[in-house]
């Protein structure tokens, strides 16, 4: 994390370093830049909570987002007509994607 975030300085210090006759370029480090700051933010949040599950005892996040559940989406055939899947036939086949 420290090694990201002197990186992050030192790119910095480089983009306000550029000339103000290169506007085109300027404006592109300065967009890398918010860029990489915005990445070390939710790196650092990230590891916040993961640190502090680990200090009250409790499972780290895993995800941010549930997974689906596939089988689940798989198990079901084409909505009826109020919009409501039905459960698939027991043994009827799963039709390929091409």
């Amino acid at each position: 994390m420290l090694q990201y975030l002197e990186i992050l300085t030192r790119f910095l210090t480089a983009a306000f370093e550029l000339s103000a006759s290169q506007h085109t370029l300027w404006q592109f480090a300065l967009l890398a830049a918010i860029g990489l700051a915005g990445g070390a933010v939710l790196v650092y949040a990230r590891t916040s909570l993961v640190l502090a599950a680990l200090v009250f005892g409790a499972r780290p996040p895993e995800r941010i987002v549930p997974p689906r559940d596939i089988a689940r989406l798989l198990s079901q055939s084409a909505p009826d007509a109020a919009g409501k899947p039905q459960p698939r036939a027991p043994g009827a086949g799963v039709p390929a994607v091409a």
